[in-house]
């Protein structure tokens, strides 16, 4: 009988596949591509870039396929770990990049509501209530006993730039209107200005440069 493993190799080709999700340019016709190689037979087909449509702004049907694949999976390596099951670093970075990912998709509604400048703070008192689901959301994911992963990211810090990644993508995508590949690329070249051509590098050092949302005592 075959031994247990933390991650098949078909959950290893997967994640390889969301990892990148995370990092990609959003209003670029790859990550379209990314989305499905992620779905395979399950994409839907619908635009070739991101943009703004009134009549449906908020259409991500093949981003909620993907998290309703995502979150059981997640849900059954996080029971292996938690288990004691030993596993890898690279597969460890997958985890921890598909869980970033997940709890990115999960805030991002909470995150927009919230809105978009200084202005809102004292018109929306306790808004950043939300942040103790997200506490919760991390804690369940990534305290794990005996587990280190790759990253060392920290919840407090990680929620501040989830904000300023949900900002700063609000803005380019609904005050730059247009389907056609010209308006995709000048939205595509200001988020990489933005984040450096390199997300990854901007999460590094943002956390090491943002200081945290007050988001205890309701704040």
């Amino acid at each position: 009988m075959a031994s247990l493993q933390f991650m098949n190799t078909a959950q290893r080709t997967w994640l390889q596949a969301v990892s990148p999700l995370s990092y990609a340019n959003p209003f670029l016709p790859e990550r379209i591509e990314l989305e499905r190689k992620v779905l395979g037979s399950e994409f839907l087909e619908d635009e070739t870039v991101w943009s703004y449509r009134l009549n449906n702004p908020n259409s991500r049907v093949n981003i909620a396929r993907i998290m309703a694949r995502l979150d059981p999976l997640l849900e059954q390596l996080r029971g292996r770990l938690r288990d004691g099951l030993g596993a890898a670093g690279h597969d460890l970075q997958l985890y921890e990049d598909a869980v970033l990912h997940l709890l990115y998709q999960r805030s991002y509604p909470k995150l927009y509501e919230t809105g978009f400048g200084a202005e809102t703070a004292a018109a929306t008192p306790g808004r950043w209530k939300f942040y103790s689901q997200f506490l919760a959301d991390w804690r369940h994911f990534f305290e794990i006993d005996g587990v280190r992963f790759p990253s060392g990211h920290e919840p407090r810090h990680t929620f501040a730039c989830y904000r300023q990644i949900q900002r700063a993508f609000e803005y380019t995508y609904r005050d730059i209107i247009g389907s056609s590949l010209p308006a995709a690329r000048l939205r595509a070249s200001i988020w990489q200005s933005i984040f450096t051509h390199d997300i990854r590098r901007y999460r590094r050092t943002l956390y090491a440069r943002l200081a945290p949302y007050p988001c205890r005592k309701g704040r």
